[in-house]
């Protein structure tokens, strides 16, 4: 398989378990911020087949001023990431939790 692409077993298992981390981020009072959307969905995929995944940062000037956001991806391919949100961060080099 070439780097940067998921397989559809893999890019199952992301949206299945990044809905389920989703879930339950409903019922948790507190931040429930991308960065910890991204900690939980990246230790559930990495125990159950995607053992590669790791938590991406980006940043972007926005309407508001500076923004970041955080996602998980397996080989630069993003998972479970929401098509809108895909493009619009410029990843941090070197800059990843594994």
């Amino acid at each position: 398989m070439a780097a940067g692409r998921l397989s559809e077993t893999e890019q199952r298992c992301g949206l299945r378990w990044a809905a389920a981390v989703d879930r339950v981020l409903r019922w948790v009072p507190g931040d429930s911020a991308c960065l910890v959307r991204a900690a939980a969905i990246r230790e559930l995929v990495r125990t159950r087949g995607l053992p590669d995944a790791e938590v991406q940062i980006g940043v972007r000037r926005g309407p508001g001023g500076f923004q970041a956001h955080a996602w998980v991806a397996q080989h630069g391919e993003p998972i479970a990431e929401p098509g809108e949100l895909r493009n619009l961060f410029s990843r941090l080099d070197g800059v990843t939790i594994r």
